[in-house]
């Protein structure tokens, strides 16, 4: 349906007589959410040469993807959740020895994100929502405070090639 001007003639009808030309009306504005995505990685051998120590956080020094305004690196271990919201937090990490690994939210361990392997020379895969309810929060991946031991990130897992460990952050709500 064409919508003509919207001056009124005399006869309270649209003054198409004055203006042909015709006025089509706006579409309305779709509720598009608002999300956020990142996925940070690191290489084996080259990034994490070192065993990673109680308490301290893995290295994913490095970007494939991301939207840089809502997820931002603040180190190569630690990341910045610009806004509020829920996030799906997913993580993988190959390791020499039975071990585990934890989210950290503004220093704080998020007990019900650790997760563990008990074989040697598996992986460690970590998936949690992650609510955060303050602005410029820092997330990282850590080696739980309590352990005993270091975590030891295994060089060139099954084969001759580098292997990659990722940390991958979407914005949910």
């Amino acid at each position: 349906m064409t919508i003509y001007s919207a001056r009124r003639c005399v006869d309270n009808l649209p003054c198409c007589c004055e203006d042909s030309r015709p006025i089509m009306p706006m579409p309305p504005i779709p509720n598009v959410p608002t999300s956020a995505f990142a996925d940070y990685y690191a290489l084996a051998p080259t990034d994490n040469a070192t065993p990673i120590a109680a308490g301290s956080a893995v290295a994913f020094p490095r970007g494939s993807a991301s939207d840089f305004r809502a997820i931002t690196r603040v180190s190569d271990s630690s990341f910045n959740l610009v806004k509020p919201g829920a996030y799906l937090v997913m993580f993988n990490v190959n390791t020499e020895d039975a071990d585990q690994l934890v989210l950290s939210l503004n220093s704080t361990e998020l007990a019900y994100t650790l997760t563990g392997i008990e074989t040697a020379g598996t992986q460690i895969n970590g998936i949690a929502v992650v609510t955060v309810t303050q602005p410029n929060s820092t997330l990282s991946v850590i080696n739980p405070s309590s352990s005993t031991s270091e975590v030891v990130i295994t060089q060139n897992a099954g084969g001759t090639s580098p292997s990659s460990s990722h940390l991958v952050i979407v914005k949910l709500a």
